[in-house]
């Protein structure tokens, strides 16, 4: 997942409500000690173990990461 704001958090509750887990959330760097065993700061970390990546940051993350995802 990309982004922890409002939208991350309902579909992480959605996500989970569903029996599945949500593994990496890409953060700003200064908010990865926040929660250093989900937060990472990297789109290789992000899509090491990846199934699926779900943004909910907004235009300007998918601008900066969207073609490093999709590789």
């Amino acid at each position: 997942m990309i982004g922890k704001g409002a939208i991350a958090l309902h579909v992480m509750g959605a996500v989970r409500a569903r029996g599945h887990m949500v593994h990496a959330v890409l953060v700003r760097p200064s908010s990865i000690s926040q929660n250093r065993n989900l937060f990472v700061g990297s789109v290789p970390e992000l899509i090491a173990n990846a199934d699926l990546v779900i943004e909910c940051a907004g235009h300007q993350a998918l601008a900066a990461f969207g073609s490093q995802v999709l590789g």
